[in-house]
């Protein structure tokens, strides 16, 4: 597990640059194969009126939030993960994988937002461009006293014929923010230094899924992801 103390006022460390830059932006259109699905949960209220009320049933509705025919530009999207922001705003964040759906290829972060409790969706933001390379693993975490949205993601050196990262592979953590709920992010500062052991020469990933913000006990307020790594000996 790693944990971040928030200090919205400390400037981020300057980031290593993205090859194509950050920006927030529709993808161009391309064929595609693969879906994310999210599930909305409601209930059945009784008729109004009516003679018996009956008992209430929970209804599910589906929706596909992330799907290649719908957003193309991808071959396919893994690794989702959803928070709520202070201000109600759902952000949906996944992996969109260019190429093909390999672990260690061409990877996009992207993001929708939902302003009406999942009813309904925006477009599909690029929050985070690889540009050839892997920018994946997203594992956002909300501060419930500033409003800042930190999203923990982990970089590679991307390949193209589908396999994993070799050993010793350069998977490094990093980490971004929005104070906007979502529209607008700040460039992603490396973290390696904090929570990347020497040792740790194998895959590495933050998350996955969202973080959490503690709320007792001596470290109440204090943001804690997860990570999963592995570490191989080749003498072994």
């Amino acid at each position: 597990m790693s944990s971040l103390s928030p200090s919205p006022s400390s400037p981020p460390r300057p980031p290593s640059p993205s090859r194509s830059g950050l920006r927030v932006r529709l993808r161009s259109l391309r064929t595609a194969i693969a879906a994310l699905t999210a599930v909305t949960v409601g209930a059945l209220l009784p008729t109004p009126g009516a003679q018996a009320a009956p008992e209430r049933t929970a209804a599910f509705e589906e929706q596909v939030l992330f799907k290649a025919s719908q957003d193309p530009g991808y071959a396919c999207f893994r690794i989702p993960a959803v928070v709520r922001t202070v201000k109600g705003t759902l952000l949906a964040f996944a992996e969109g994988r260019v190429d093909n759906c390999g672990d260690a290829g061409d990877i996009d972060l992207v993001l929708k937002r939902s302003h009406d409790g999942g009813r309904t969706w925006g477009p599909l933001q690029v929050i985070n461009e690889g540009g050839g390379d892997t920018h994946g693993n997203p594992a956002p975490v909300v501060d419930r006293t500033t409003g800042r949205v930190l999203l923990a993601e982990t970089f590679n050196t991307g390949r193209t014929d589908g396999k994993n990262c070799d050993i010793p592979c350069d998977r490094t953590p990093h980490l971004q923010h929005s104070d906007d709920d979502g529209r607008t992010w700040s460039q992603p500062r490396d973290l390696s230094e904090e929570i990347l052991p020497d040792n740790w020469n194998s895959w590495y990933a933050t998350g996955p899924v969202h973080g959490v913000q503690l709320t007792r006990g001596r470290h109440a307020g204090r943001l804690v992801f997860a990570v999963n790594a592995e570490t191989w000996d080749a003498a072994g």
